[in-house]
């Protein structure tokens, strides 16, 4: 278990606060994130319908 110190609070309320602006400016571009069944980290995916040129 880590020890809650400064340094570890300071790292987990940056890095919350990096993965909150993150995803804000995803979602305002039409993305989205999920969280993959294996593994950690996050999937980024389009929200929008892709479209083609032929249409």
């Amino acid at each position: 278990m880590r020890r809650k110190d400064v340094v570890v609070t300071r790292y987990d309320t940056v890095r919350t606060t990096m993965n909150t602006g993150l995803g804000t400016v995803l979602h305002a571009f039409g993305y989205h994130t999920s969280r993959p069944p294996v593994g950690s980290g996050f999937t980024v995916q389009h929200s929008r319908p892709t479209t083609t040129a032929a249409e």
